[in-house]
């Protein structure tokens, strides 16, 4: 039952640590993409920029700008027949 969570999507806000960061290397375990929400200060360590990249199907961290224009462009009318 390990990938019962495989081809679904997550979203997990404050994932920097504690409750949120539990729930996200679990999700991803279990075979969900993970996207994880932070703000990024210099508390982060290393190491969880690493736990982090490994939950994202892309295997690194996006940066803001990547972010904005994936929502500009849902957004906007040429997203008019993207569906799913």
């Amino acid at each position: 039952m390990m990938n019962d969570m495989q081809g679904k999507n997550a979203l997990i806000t404050a994932g920097s640590r504690g409750t949120g960061r539990a729930i996200g290397e679990a999700l991803a375990a279990r075979g969900s993409a993970v996207a994880v929400n932070y703000r990024e200060n210099e508390l982060l360590t290393e190491e969880f920029r690493h736990v982090a990249a490994g939950m994202s199907p892309f295997n690194r961290i996006g940066e803001p700008e990547e972010v904005a224009a994936g929502v500009s462009f849902v957004a906007s009318p040429a997203a008019g027949w993207v569906t799913g």
